[in-house]
């Protein structure tokens, strides 16, 4: 592979259909590092700028951590408005200080 896509696994998860909100937007990011804009963007045109996910029972995950990965995919796709709106939402999460954050959040936050 050494630093090239493989769009063929990239292009079978996208025809899967079955790829969650978070999923497809890291989807989106791979095709966009890979300068396959367009197809980055048809793929997140109708999904919302937000983790939808509700469970994170037995992962490792968190809606904060995946808001922060959807942040880096907006800014791989130049889109500041919807951009600015999360990032502001992470700021406000990681300066509360009231709510606990694992580390793999807070550094996915911190990246974003």
């Amino acid at each position: 592979m050494a630093g090239k896509p493989a769009m063929g696994a990239m292009n079978r998860l996208r025809e899967q259909g079955s790829l969650g909100n978070s999923a497809q937007w890291r989807l989106a990011a791979a095709y966009a590092l890979s300068n396959k804009m367009d197809m980055a963007k048809k793929l997140v045109s109708n999904l919302s700028a937000d983790s939808d996910e509700d469970s994170y029972r037995y992962t490792y995950g968190s809606r904060s951590r995946d808001n922060a990965m959807i942040l880096e995919t907006l800014e791989l796709l130049g889109d500041k408005i919807n951009g600015k709106r999360l990032l502001d939402a992470i700021a406000e999460e990681l300066g509360n200080g009231e709510r606990w954050m694992s580390t793999q959040t807070t550094a996915y936050c911190l990246t974003a």
